[in-house]
């Protein structure tokens, strides 16, 4: 972990530069930018370095990492022990320790720079003397040790692809699966290779698996080899000769050329030319695990391969195990257990049920592989290793210390990517980009990472963004193993170091009053997550300097003083429930006061008057939430007007919980917003057209009253840009609207709404509707020409069908009803008389 070693150290040295150079003598300031500059090279010489895999190179890097660690380790401990000291007059503390340190590092990071250089020139020497044998794996999909028993669970993936390929369209086309390694594309695409009609259909076939490091005339030989067509001296023939004879075989014909596991899209620019469109059906399939080689000037939308679902993973499993007999009784629930932790890859099936099927068939035996089933697979199968491993090999050297770090996070869990974004920054595994905030770096980082196919989606947010990730359970096991290999935990987390190095940290109720003291202490510290009620605690943060994240679950319902304001480093507040103090006024020199440039999140804020002197303190804030309680809000006590000079801010979420019949009016909202949730506050629909006037808005969570009265008719010109709705627990009887008020809406969720009449049924006409969800709404009907608009719309997945009609809502009204009747007739002395209707959708809502 080079890289992130590097990368670490540069973030450290600006720091200081920036913030701590006070405490700097003169010489150190010299070293220390000298050392940056030096540092900036490497990051550039590994970024655009080869990616090679020898031993030479590996030992280098671990030599980089080493250096810089151990520079960043004295730098780091040596100005935060001065600024403990609190007066600019401890410079002289481990001077001479520190010039050593920067000298060592500067001579030490020069000779590998220099050392690098030359390889890199060697390597490129190199290169051209690999002979092809050494470049393409297999022309021969049997090769790969593919058996029919491994391709259960793929009869629509092959249906669909096979549609694709014998189709009608004359023109030559490309044909593109992609996933993750491991899910079957190879085994697919041998099955499509070796189909009866497919084998009729085209007339020539060809295979070669391309590999990482290829060159073309690799290819070419291993092309026609496939195609049975390379005779004599043909092998020694030059690039030149080959490609001629290769469209030469080709010409008139119509074949089916496989690129077998696609790393890189030069190789299909150098085969493009080489490929005769002849308009007579021709295809070319690809399977790889890059979505951007997937979509390379495709003349189809890439098959994305799915993971196998419960009955197909079982079945693979035993046939791999059993073959054509039962499992025994006795390791039925072990079985099941093993097979929902393989979580549909089929590679992981096959490898372990071929290994079970080799061992003792007994219940103890068993149980121990399921306690240890990544380790088990990863031990026994180097194939296995090697597949997996070939993803991390490829990533370039920004993404591997991201990727690692996801060893470090609860197992079997969904990762809000929020956080996984505060947590790359925090440890200093994100590269500045100018124009570009840490949290736009990050978010390229994960696109990056998904589209090869490494993190999976679990869930996506309202706008449409990545809102939680998963990876698979091997791959965690891949990212143990390398961190581990790396030493990423010394690079990262400082919970293997000195206590006061520490930058992430997170401290459950439980141990919050003793680490609460020695906290304080860890000047170091960039993010913490406490679940607290420690009031005296979480009102001593602003002595951390350096802190940048505070995620604190307080369920209590006393509110926080967080006092901020001398919180330069700070990007992100995230609280039940924070108090801010008034700012501590500006000094008589202009700009005296401390602007929180980099603050980006304040979320729940409790009672704050919006004065034109906060606003100038946090002029880049992106995400908010208040909440206001007290009865002055009505006469705009609280300055809400003044939300309008946020210029940036781009979520909003307002809490009114004592206001009643109040107007909207009194605040005017950023044009820059694009999402909105109102809680409470009961403010009249003819309100909404503030709301729906602006012109950034893609969310609007409506609830608890947000607004009341009977009746709500948009007014046209409304809502332009939103894309999704949520009305919840909102007094609202009729509902006027048609398709001209949200022409962009996709979303549509209505909850608690008990006295709706019904959904607009033009609301079923607008073009861009995609999903509407319905919950618990007893008197509501749903038009037929609704229904059939929606249904009917092809671009919505089924799954995503949640339309209720009135007839099935009152039968799940019945059903709840009756269930929560029998569990609480005890309560209510054996009597249903005694079960009213409010206290019926109390329940019902809670079981939602």
């Amino acid at each position: 972990m080079a890289y992130a070693a590097l990368l670490s150290l540069s973030h450290t040295l600006e720091h200081s530069l920036n913030f701590y150079s006070r405490y700097l003598m003169h010489d150190e300031i010299q070293q220390m930018s000298f050392l940056l500059e030096m540092v900036g090279f490497s990051l550039d010489l590994l970024e655009n370095s080869s990616q090679k895999c020898s031993e030479t190179i590996e030992s280098l890097e671990d030599r980089i990492r080493d250096r810089a660690y151990e520079a960043e380790n004295t730098i780091e401990s040596t100005v935060m022990n001065r600024v403990l000291e609190g007066s600019a007059g401890y410079r002289e503390m481990n001077f001479l320790t520190i010039c050593h340190t920067l000298e060592k590092a500067i001579e030490d990071i020069d000779s590998i720079k220099t050392r690098m250089d030359k390889m890199e020139d060697e390597s490129g020497v190199q290169d051209l003397r690999l002979t092809f044998s050494s470049l393409a794996l297999s022309t021969n999909p049997a090769a790969s040790g593919i058996r029919k028993s491994d391709m259960m669970g793929l009869d629509d993936h092959m249906m669909e692809i096979k549609g694709r390929l014998t189709r009608l369209s004359s023109n030559l086309e490309t044909v593109s699966l992609v996933g993750m390694g491991g899910i079957g594309k190879s085994t697919l695409a041998t099955k499509l290779y070796e189909d009866e009609y497919i084998v009729y259909h085209f007339y020539i076939r060809a295979w070669v698996t391309v590999a990482q490091d290829y060159n073309l005339r690799a290819i070419l030989i291993n092309l026609l080899d496939s195609m049975k067509n390379l005779m004599g001296q043909m092998r020694e023939a030059s690039v030149p000769k080959l490609s001629e004879f290769l469209y030469k075989s080709l010409k008139g014909s119509r074949y089916l050329i496989v690129l077998d596991d696609v790393w890189d899209t030069k190789v299909l620019d150098d085969l493009k030319r080489l490929l005769p469109n002849d308009k007579n059906g021709s295809r070319v399939l690809l399977t790889t695990r890059l979505e951007k080689v997937a979509n390379y000037e495709n003349s189809c939308s890439p098959h994305h391969m799915r993971f196998l679902n419960w009955h197909e993973s079982r079945d693979l499993f035993c046939w791999k195990v059993f073959g054509k007999d039962f499992c025994p009784p006795e390791l039925e629930n072990i079985g099941k257990m093993i097979v929902e932790n393989c979580r549909g890859l089929p590679l992981a099936i096959v490898v372990i049920g071929g290994l079970l099927s080799k061992a003792i068939q007994t219940p103890y035996y068993w149980s121990n592989v399921a306690k240890n089933l990544s380790s088990v697979m990863i031990s026994n199968d180097k194939q296995i290793s090697k597949i997996l491993s070939l993803s991390y090999k490829n990533l370039p050297h920004h993404l591997r210390g991201c990727f690692l770090y996801m060893a470090f996070l609860p197992e079997h869990h969904n990762i809000r990517v929020t956080k996984l974004f505060k947590l790359w920054f925090a440890e200093g595994l994100l590269k500045s980009v100018k124009s570009k905030s840490m949290e736009d770096v990050a978010e390229e980082y994960l696109l990056d990472l998904v589209d090869r196919n490494l993190v999976l989606v679990h869930q996506q947010s309202s706008r449409g963004k990545i809102k939680s990730c998963k990876i698979h359970d091997l791959l965690r096991d891949l990212c143990m193993r390398e961190a581990e290999r790396g030493k990423l935990k010394e690079v990262t987390n400082r919970y293997f170091s000195n206590f006061r190095q520490r930058r992430v940290l997170g401290v459950g109720h439980r141990n919050i009053l003793k680490f609460s003291g020695a906290m304080l202490e860890q000047v170091n510290l960039r993010y913490i997550d406490c679940y607290c009620q420690e009031v005296t605690f979480l009102k001593s943060l602003h002595k951390l300097p350096n802190l940048q994240t505070i995620i604190s679950t307080n369920r209590s319902s006393t509110s926080v003083e967080l006092c901020i304001w001398n919180m330069p480093q700070l990007r992100h507040v995230q609280m039940e429930h924070v108090f801010l103090p008034d700012p501590p006024s500006a000094g008589a020199e202009e700009n005296s006061f401390i602007v929180l440039e980099k603050l980006q999140t304040l979320y729940m804020v409790y009672d704050l008057k919006w004065t034109l002197e906060i606003l100038k303190r946090i002029p880049n804030l992106k995400k908010l939430g208040i909440s206001y309680e007290q009865w002055q809000w009505n006469r705009g006590y609280y300055c809400l007007n003044n939300l309008v000079g946020l210029h940036k801010l781009e979520s909003l979420k307002c809490k009114f919980s004592r206001l009643s019949q109040s107007s909207l009016k009194n605040i005017i909202f950023p044009t820059s917003l694009q999402k909105l949730a109102i809680i409470g506050g009961k403010f009249p629909w003819k309100d909404m057209a503030i709301v729906g006037s602006l012109p950034n808005l893609q969310v609007l969570k409506l609830k608890d009253n947000a607004f009341h009265g009977p009746a709500w008719e948009p007014n046209e010109g409304e809502f332009l840009q939103l894309k999704f709705l949520l009305l919840e627990d909102i007094y609202l009887v009729h509902w006027r609207a048609d398709n001209s008020h949200f022409p962009m809406l996709q979303h549509l969720v209505i909850k608690f709404c008990i006295f709706l009449n019904e959904i607009p049924s033009s609301i079923g006409e607008i073009p861009t509707l995609l999903s509407i969800k319905i919950t618990f709404l007893s008197s509501l009907t749903v038009p037929n020409q609704f229904y059939a608009r929606f249904s009917g719309n092809k671009k919505l997945p089924e799954k995503s069908i949640k339309l209720t009609s009135r007839i099935v809502v009152m039968e799940i009204k019945f059903i709840a009803y009756k269930s929560w009747s029998r569990t609480n007739s005890r309560s209510h002395g054996g009597s249903q008389s005694s079960l009213n209707g409010a206290a019926f959708y109390r329940n019902i809502k809670n079981m939602y």
